[in-house]
């Protein structure tokens, strides 16, 4: 019994196949697995979905892990990062 579950377990990371979502094991390094996200709203859409929340000028937009930093200065001159989901452009920071 013992013997047929370490068994199986061997086969399953023996047979599994590496692939962009795997850790790359190299000469003296291990790298992690990378994510790629691609994102349902533009930097664009992530702009005017923040413009609606904080009124002013678009300073610069971010991307970075499915979340949009939209920096904005109000119309009071005060500078407001508001966030925005890049899968469904709700507004995470209220």
């Amino acid at each position: 019994m013992f013997y047929s579950l370490r068994l199986f377990i061997l086969l399953l990371f023996v047979g599994m196949p590496l692939s962009s979502h795997a850790a790359t094991i190299g000469p003296g390094k291990i790298t992690q697995p990378h994510i790629i996200v691609v994102a349902q709203i533009s930097k664009q859409q992530a702009a005017n979905i923040a413009q609606q929340y904080v009124r002013g000028r678009v300073l610069k937009v971010t991307l970075s892990n499915s979340v949009y930093r939209v920096k904005i200065v109000s119309q009071s001159g005060d500078v407001i990062s508001v966030m925005v989901d890049a899968m469904t452009g709700q507004i995470l920071n209220r």
